[in-house]
């Protein structure tokens, strides 16, 4: 997710990692890349959980395809649901477009991760 956001944030200077910032910012009282990074493993790490107990129920050829469902009820649930209303901002769906696809596009490589990673570990068990 990182350099895809770095790209989009720095190299396109498209709106990403808003939720992140106010989110360091809420806690520390300032922003620092360090809290961010930090954040965002805290996050991705829990996050990760529910998807890879519940990835032993899928089939092996099924796991990609569903880290990316999970990838996008991640962004729907939370980026563009839940944060909006915690932090009282707008959502991606009123901001518009390039609101929308550089968040929703990081989620969705986070969740592609997340099932090529369970499908690489799934062949380590023998498990299909």
């Amino acid at each position: 997710m990182i350099p895809f956001g770095i790209f989009y944030k720095y190299g396109l200077s498209l709106p990403v990692n808003v939720y992140g910032e106010l989110i360091v910012v809420a806690v520390f009282g300032e922003l620092s890349r360090w809290a961010l990074v930090a954040e965002h493993f805290l996050f991705s790490g829990v996050l990760a959980v529910p998807f890879f107990v519940a990835a032993r129920r899928f089939p092996r050829r099924t796991l990609v395809a569903t880290g990316l469902l999970y990838g996008a009820m991640i962004w729907v649930v939370i980026n563009s649901l839940a944060l909006p209303l915690i932090f009282s901002r707008s959502t991606p769906w009123e901001l518009g477009w390039n609101s929308i696809w550089p968040s929703l596009s990081v989620h969705l490589v986070y969740g592609i991760a997340l099932g090529v990673l369970s499908r690489r570990n799934r062949g380590q068990d023998g498990i299909r």
